[in-house]
């Protein structure tokens, strides 16, 4: 496992936190400090590896086209502080943090005068709008990107997603009135 992926699961362990809470990662940190539990967690880790590796469970560098791993790549190749700004945005949108739908990312493009998308989804108009984005000054960059609101999309297409949704817009109008 080479350093960059083990820093990608790390940052994937850090957005749990909203899921899990501030108290179990505390507890979490107590249990690493122990020796036994470090040894146990570890042959824990292995054990799934392995499992993983029986099953044919593919490696997260295989699951991404070879394109989208060459240009995370080369964000990083930039200049320092406008690299970590591409390369956490490329991961948000990744995410559906940011711009979660195709139409959002065309209208963020037409709304900041960048080039005009022409990709047919959403995942392949991802690499083009960062490449116009590689071409701003980092002020610029830092600019545009934090007008921009974290997403609040769920993609829950089951039962309890839709009834969430149809009963959280019953609440908000009855609060509305």
């Amino acid at each position: 496992m080479s350093e960059s992926s083990e820093l990608d699961l790390l940052a994937d362990l850090v957005k749990l936190l909203r899921k899990y809470g501030a108290d179990s990662f505390t507890q979490l940190s107590s249990r690493l400090a122990n020796p036994e539990f470090v040894q146990s967690l570890s042959l824990v880790l292995e054990k799934v590896a392995s499992e993983g590796r029986k099953s044919n469970v593919p490696n997260k560098e295989k699951t991404f086209p070879q394109s989208q791993r060459d240009f995370r790549h080369k964000l990083s190749e930039q200049e320092p502080e406008k690299a970590k700004v591409l390369v956490k945005f490329y991961d948000d949108l990744m995410a559906k943090s940011f711009l979660p739908s195709m139409r959002d990312i065309e209208t963020f493009a037409l709304d900041n005068n960048l080039p005009p998308i022409k990709a047919k989804s959403r995942q392949k108009a991802v690499i083009p709008l960062l490449k116009s984005l590689l071409l701003l000054p980092l002020e610029d960059l830092n600019l545009l990107l934090a007008k921009l609101k974290p997403s609040t999309y769920v993609n829950n297409r089951s039962l309890e997603g839709w009834s969430s949704l149809i009963l959280d817009k019953e609440e908000r109008t009855k609060s509305e009135q």
